[in-house]
């Protein structure tokens, strides 16, 4: 069994970008923001934003190796001149500093490479090619939940912390058999369902609600074509509807 190290760097990074989601159902949102702004005002400023971050990443893909080779460039000339200062003085300079030179340049070295190396292995081919399109999905995703459920979209961000890192990780670790018509893994899709589910219950949520709530969830996020839009969406519509109708 291999430790899944990329999905958890993505998944990590997924977090804190969800956490954002939650930021108007928080005591910060209400001290520093409440009075300038409303909650839909603040999903539209995200919508915007994400736009933005993915309009640049499509239009300038290579912004980012860009600024990596004028780094290295700008590293290189530095030591290439202390180097050159060396040789026009070398009484003044001795071994060790010209081995610490080298060591620290191999250092910035290997570390530039460890940020490209980064990069390159949490991002996907299509993030690549047309931008980050799971944030942009997620933040409208929410948006759409907030404008139609209102209060119960905040179970829809709990779904998108919870239901897709738990399935990918799980999926990663201990998935074996595939769902048919889809990329999910039987085990981190049960996995995903009764965390979810069980989450549900533990905030006051009947069983059976939780239970079909987090049935729904899963099956967005199995077969939904952008998961971080279906999920919010089919986790608080599902309790908006259910807890409407409930005898």
């Amino acid at each position: 069994m291999d430790f899944p190290r990329e999905v958890i760097i993505r998944k990590s990074i997924h977090l804190l970008f969800t956490l954002t989601l939650l930021i108007p159902f928080t005591p910060i949102f209400n001290l520093f923001l409440s009075n300038a702004i409303s909650i839909l005002q603040y999903y539209l400023i995200m919508a915007v934003a994400s736009s933005i971050l993915n309009a640049v990443k499509v239009k300038n893909p290579i912004i980012g190796s860009e600024i990596l080779h004028r780094i290295k460039s700008f590293r290189k000339k530095m030591l290439n001149d202390l180097y050159n200062i060396k040789m026009m003085k070398p009484s003044s300079w001795s071994m060790s500093i010209i081995e610490k030179l080298e060591l620290m340049g191999n250092f910035i070295e290997k570390f530039e490479e460890g940020i490209n190396s980064q990069l390159n292995m949490v991002e996907r081919r299509y993030e690549r090619i047309g931008g980050y399109i799971g944030i942009s999905a997620g933040i409208i995703g929410v948006l759409f939940s907030y404008i139609f459920f209102k209060k119960y979209v905040i179970y829809g961000i709990y779904a998108l912390i919870v239901v897709d890192p738990v399935g990918a990780i799980v999926g990663k670790m201990f998935g074996k058999r595939r769902i048919k018509w889809s990329n999910a893994s039987l085990e981190g899709s049960i996995s995903e369902f009764l965390a979810y589910a069980f989450l549900l219950y533990l905030l006051g949520f009947k069983p059976h609600i939780a239970i079909l709530s987090s049935l729904i969830t899963t099956l967005a996020e199995i077969y939904g074509i952008e998961d971080n839009l279906f999920i919010p969406i089919a986790a608080s519509g599902s309790l908006y509807f259910l807890l409407s109708t409930e005898i």
